[in-house]
């Protein structure tokens, strides 16, 4: 077990690390029942932008038993319109429909969905946002967990890039709210220890889910009104 699971760990092939137990399971019936049987080879979840491979996911689930689980979820931005200005007659031939303000809305996408009834195992949430640009899957919101209790959750990371952060400039209107992941506001989580954070400020967690925290690294370069 600790060979194939050293194997798995270091495959150079791209794709999400349940892929590669699919592959390693393939080589031989021998292997098959071994890697098939063994819940360690399935609990670390991860998915391809755009396209999440949710049969992978529900296979993932079904085959790591009730073991904790280790997520990463796909996070993209996407712009929200929140108004129509108004202009004037002498500029309509400029902005026929008016000028639209928009904010920064924060989602995942379907494997959110097929994971959120198992948050009771989830151990450790890693949040990879990626790079803006056309969502080509279907966007599932952060509401679909709220109100949700971790009892497991013991690790919380955010990653994003100076790219998606640069790219906040084409929102016309500040969403402070999505970016300091205001969704996070009615997540129960008891057991956190560990935030590690960068450009993103989960500001809205609960006192009580900072109780057991011994671990905070914290990267907010281009956040300069966060204290």
């Amino acid at each position: 077990v600790q060979i194939f699971s050293i194997a798995i760990d270091s495959s150079t092939r791209k794709g999400p690390r349940i892929l590669h137990s699919v592959r390693l399971s393939h080589v031989c019936r021998h292997f098959w029942n071994i890697i098939t049987t063994t819940p360690l080879f399935w609990t670390k979840i991860s998915t391809t932008p755009h396209a999440p491979e949710i049969g992978l996911v529900e296979l993932s689930l079904q085959r790591s038993s009730d073991c904790p689980l280790d997520i990463s979820l796909n996070t993209y931005t996407l712009p929200i319109k929140v108004r129509t200005i108004q202009v004037p007659p002498e500029v309509q031939a400029i902005f026929p429909t008016g000028i639209h303000e928009f904010v920064e809305g924060i989602c995942s996408d379907q494997a959110l969905s097929t994971l959120a009834l198992h948050t009771h195992r989830w151990r450790s949430l890693h949040l990879n946002f990626i790079t803006p640009g056309d969502i080509r899957t279907t966007p599932v919101p952060f509401k679909t967990i709220e109100n949700s209790v971790f009892p497991m959750l013991e690790i919380l990371s955010t990653y994003r890039d100076d790219a998606v952060s640069i790219a906040e400039g084409k929102f016309l209107v500040n969403n402070v709210e999505n970016r300091q992941m205001d969704f996070t506001s009615s997540w129960n989580t008891p057991v956190l220890r560990s935030l590690v954070l960068r450009e993103c400020f989960p500001h809205s967690l609960r006192e009580s889910s900072l109780a057991l925290i011994t671990t905070a690294e914290v990267n907010l370069s281009r956040f300069s009104d966060v204290v």
